[in-house]
């Protein structure tokens, strides 16, 4: 199912499915008979992350339902994302089609860097003032990673709870540019030598800022927190 569907809607569908497993977990309807009446069960208080993830689904259904209503198909627009269109043209159609307004935007980002930025220090297993530290390093090696993913389809999620880089800008800037080209049936094939040479320069200076940021990230590591990295993907 998941490949299905387009980078976008994942997080909705992680939170659903987790939903869906949790009604699943649940006791049976005839539980409450097994507790004594007298002392009913407390039930327990989300955490944070729980509740993070509530919001996030409350505000990705309102986008289906807003586009629903307005006779979009979900999954056609945001197919643009999976064929590696720019997170900020996405959140811009989003905006002026009247599906969310900016600071519902503003607030899912938030939350969703929230989220990631919690799991990853919780995989560190680190403190406060550690996580000052390495979580900045962290950042642009995100960063430029969701600029390089955006580039080979599928990877523009992590642009929307990444700051895009002037390096990850010029990259979408080039890959808008060669995707409007080769769309169009106009487009003169001596433009593409122009196009081509644009779009490389800057991936290869893409590539050379997510190195960087690696390699910065790395020397503030532990050998094992360099390892959790690694299996999350983060560093090679």
């Amino acid at each position: 199912m998941f490949k299905r569907l387009t980078a976008f809607l994942l997080p909705l569908v992680f939170i659903w499915s987790t939903s869906v497993r949790a009604q699943d977990q649940a006791p049976p309807a005839d539980a409450p008979a097994r507790v004594q009446a007298t002392q009913p069960a407390e039930p327990p208080q989300p955490t944070q992350e729980q509740q993070q993830f509530q919001q996030m689904q409350q505000v990705f259904q309102t986008i289906i339902q807003n586009m629903l209503a307005k006779g979009i198909n979900p999954r056609d627009f945001f197919q643009q994302m999976q064929n590696g269109a720019d997170p900020a043209d996405i959140q811009k159609q989003l905006i002026d089609q009247g599906l969310i307004d900016k600071q519902t935007l503003d607030n899912l980002q938030s939350t969703m860097q929230s989220v990631v930025a919690n799991r990853i220090k919780l995989q560190l297993d680190v403190d406060d003032t550690e996580w000052k530290v390495l979580w900045p390093l962290i950042q642009k090696v995100m960063s430029a990673s969701a600029a390089l993913n955006g580039t080979r389809g599928g990877g523009g999620m992590g642009g929307f709870f990444t700051v895009q880089s002037p390096a990850g800008a010029d990259l979408s800037k080039a890959r808008r540019a060669l995707n409007a080209a080769i769309n169009d049936p106009a487009t003169h094939a001596d433009s593409f030598t122009s196009l081509l040479r644009q779009y490389r320069e800057a991936r290869d200076s893409v590539q050379q800022e997510l190195d960087t940021a690696r390699s910065d990230l790395i020397s503030a590591l532990t050998t094992r927190q360099e390892g959790a990295l690694v299996s999350m993907g983060l560093v090679e």
